[in-house]
């Protein structure tokens, strides 16, 4: 325990901590991208709305999914099809592009009920509050670090190098999140 905290709570805020700045970085330049790509700021915007359509569809999924089939199995699941939407999203473009976009969205989304979910699970009763706040804490924290960071590596070199970063981000999680336990629920 880490100021009362598990230890798989510290694991969990980490691994939802990296998808978070997934999600903050493709949604922060995904317009830029867009644009840079010859779209329109009005398609652009329009795609980044659609993204959170998704995510409005997403998330009450994921936390279906997660009362289904249990934290770690639908974490991994969707941490690792979030990396490969984010793959897809490197290297296709026209209606590939928005397949990529949508797969991306949908799984990073249904994410964040998950994260919550097992954040209270993990830390127990007693201390379900403070638990959903590290995870969440750390996550907003590092989420709010991904713009400057992305945007850095985008300014050295190039939008597409800056946003595949991301791609490690999600890796990381895919792999922090296989070592959460799997306490599916009955």
């Amino acid at each position: 325990l880490r100021g009362g905290v598990p230890s798989e709570v510290w694991v969990l805020a980490v691994a939802f901590a990296l998808l978070s700045m997934v999600v903050r970085g493709f949604l922060t330049f995904l317009p830029t991208f867009l644009v840079d790509e010859g779209s329109s700021l009005s398609r652009a915007g329009l795609l980044t709305t659609f993204v959170l359509v998704v995510g409005l569809v997403a998330q009450p999924l994921g936390g279906l999914m997660y009362d289904r089939h249990g934290g770690r199995t639908v974490f991994v699941a969707a941490s690792a099809a979030t990396t490969a939407g984010l793959v897809l999203f490197m290297v296709s473009s026209g209606w590939l592009l928005l397949v990529a976009v949508a797969i991306v969205a949908f799984f990073v989304f249904s994410m964040f009920p998950v994260s919550l979910a097992m954040g209270s699970e993990l830390s127990g009763v007693e201390r379900t509050g403070i638990g959903v706040g590290v995870v969440f804490g750390v996550s907003g924290l590092s989420g709010a670090a991904v713009q400057p960071l992305v945007g850095g590596i985008a300014d050295l070199t190039s939008l597409h190098v800056g946003l595949s970063v991301l791609v490690v981000f999600s890796v990381a999680a895919t792999l922090l999140g296989a070592r959460l336990p799997d306490k599916a629920r009955s």
